[in-house]
């Protein structure tokens, strides 16, 4: 009877230390959207078990919002950001936005997305004998379901990076 009791006790401690960090992250990250499980990965980022994971990379925009990821196959479906690096393509510091929309290269309700202050705002990228700018974002950056992704830069000092995601 003990060694029943013990096996017990062994099975409800080794579930409970597979469910603890699960519940870790949740507290962590808030509410988790459609059911999916965060994962944490051997790097230490976060992305949910069964969403659509991306990387996309982008070259010597300029001064047009340019698409770099199109809307979500399924309209309800949304672009979430984990990571961005990001620099100039000249020596001397360029602008540059994250935005989101609908139609030719995000013309039909464009949204702010990083900054997230005004779709006329910007950050300034690192000249290209600095390193890049590389940003993870902890809670990842929602955009507006059925939204393609793009930026903008700046006509006189062009960017360049990639973005880091995934879609559910």
């Amino acid at each position: 009877m003990r060694t029943l009791k013990l096996a017990g006790l062994a099975l409800v401690l080794l579930l409970s230390a597979m469910w603890l960090p699960q519940a870790e992250l949740g507290a962590q990250f808030g509410p988790q959207p459609r059911n999916f499980t965060p994962v944490r990965e051997s790097d230490g980022s976060i992305f949910l078990n069964g969403a659509d994971r991306w990387t996309v990379g982008f070259n010597a925009i300029a001064a047009t919002l340019t698409e770099i990821r199109a809307v979500p196959a399924v309209a309800t479906q949304q672009h979430y950001i984990k990571f961005l690096a990001i620099q100039t393509t000249t020596a001397t510091s360029g602008t540059w936005a994250l935005q989101s929309g609908t139609g030719v290269n995000c013309g039909t309700g464009t949204t702010a997305v990083f900054p997230i202050s005004g779709t006329a705002n910007r950050f300034n990228a690192p000249i290209t004998s600095q390193p890049m700018l590389w940003v993870t974002f902890e809670i990842p950056i929602v955009l507006t379901a059925g939204h393609a992704l793009c930026i903008i830069g700046v006509a006189t000092n062009t960017v360049s990076g990639q973005v880091v995601g995934f879609t559910q």
